[in-house]
């Protein structure tokens, strides 16, 4: 078994436990058996209230069973004047949850609430852009990515071939596995959606939501997804190795040859100046550096290279298509010359060249600018952040994986 794969069983096997040992720790004994500085005597002082409790105040602390039965009761008054001079008081206080099941609670809750935010409108756009591709002929689609790749293959070189190769790895699977996977976060967001009141306790709330994605979810359906997105991007990540293994190899090259340099220029004067206990932190912090300038300097190269190359693949794909869809309506291009579907004759050639040639312009035009960063101009970027990060991550993985 890959070491990659494992250490994803890792680390689901530890969130399992740390869910499962939140819920322990969430139940056990009396609420006052957790909260030792509840005692006569101490001061104390209630966050919602604003009550605070003076010292040597006579209460009593009592608990039901009912994580919103719990109450200190205040019992006869001060003789100097105290705000606690009824008969009995009575204030609910909040469950101080241990701090292990605050920290799983609040990263459970995280994880719901950005949820509820990202998946409901991902899930409508993306349906409407099935929607709206699936009523477009098949020519008008292929038109489009020829553009996609003329103007935006050399800011995404491995994203596109990713897809490309997933093609034959199995996209079908991936695209119902996430579609499964999708259905069940959007039916644990659903069950949850009311039980955020003021009312509960964190550890109240921690328990009923953890309860409500135990019933709700299917698990046999996430490990069939997850197993099947696991298996296509296994597939894929070997064809992009194979791929971009001159890139790889060159970043490999160049981050050693840069991580010597640092060792010899950068180690002493480093070593001189932060002090004997953290020193050791200074060859790793240097290896760090230098693969990741390395990983930028190849890959940069890289992206030269994908942009004449798709720019040209691109046009022909535009020229391809715009010209069959003309062809499929009877019109004629530049007179009474006919598109020949199976050959590329001169009026193609000549259309894929040009779009080709202006996207590969554009985006070098663009680059020289940004000192060939390949970084997306605003405000477009607002939009295609999550390629970005999709695009940096899969050069990481293939490079260094």
């Amino acid at each position: 078994m890959p070491v990659s794969k494992l250490s994803h069983h890792f680390l689901l096997l530890l969130w399992i436990s740390a869910v499962v040992l939140g819920v322990v720790e969430s139940s056990k004994a009396p609420f006052g058996a957790s909260v030792p500085h509840l005692s006569t005597g101490n001061a104390f002082h209630h966050r919602h209230t604003g009550v605070s409790l003076i010292k040597d105040q006579p209460f009593e602390f009592l608990w039901s069973g009912n994580s919103r039965d719990r109450s200190i009761v205040f019992r006869g008054g001060d003789a100097g004047g105290s705000a606690f001079n009824n008969s009995s008081k009575y204030y609910v206080l909040d469950d101080p949850s241990p701090p292990f099941v605050r920290v799983v609670g609040t990263v459970t809750q995280v994880l719901i609430s950005l949820g509820k935010i990202i998946l409901p409108p991902t899930v409508a756009v993306v349906k409407g852009v099935v929607k709206f591709y699936r009523a477009l002929p098949i020519d008008a689609i292929t038109a489009q990515i020829g553009l996609v790749y003329c103007f935006l293959g050399g800011y995404y070189p491995t994203l596109f071939s990713a897809l490309q190769a997933a093609q034959y790895c199995g996209i079908q699977v991936m695209i119902a596995a996430l579609s499964d996977l999708t259905d069940e976060a959007i039916k644990v967001i659903e069950a949850t959606a009311d039980l955020d009141r003021d009312d509960m306790s964190r550890s109240d709330i921690f328990l009923r939501k953890t309860n409500i994605v135990l019933k709700t979810v299917d698990p046999m359906k996430i490990n069939q997804a997850a197993a099947a997105l696991y298996t296509t991007w296994l597939g894929v990540s070997a064809v992009l190795q194979r791929e971009y293994a001159r890139v790889i190899s060159l970043s490999l090259t160049l981050a050693s040859g840069f991580e010597r340099i640092a060792h010899i220029i950068l180690e002493p004067p480093l070593n001189l100046i932060i002090p004997e206990d953290y020193r050791k932190w200074v060859p790793a912090v240097n290896g760090w550096i230098a693969q990741g300038v390395a990983l930028s300097l190849a890959w940069r190269i890289q992206r030269i290279l994908t942009a004449s190359t798709s720019a040209i693949a691109g046009g022909a794909l535009f020229a391809r298509s715009v010209l069959r869809m003309l062809n499929s309506r009877g019109i004629m291009t530049f007179g009474d010359v006919r598109y020949d579907p199976d050959e590329a004759g001169l009026i193609e050639n000549m259309i894929g060249f040009s779009v080709g040639s202006l996207g590969f312009y554009t985006q070098i035009e663009c680059q020289v600018k940004n000192n060939f960063s390949f970084k997306v101009p605003f405000p477009l970027s607002l939009v295609t952040w999550p390629f970005d990060l999709a695009e940096k991550w899969i050069e990481w993985y293939i490079t260094y994986n």
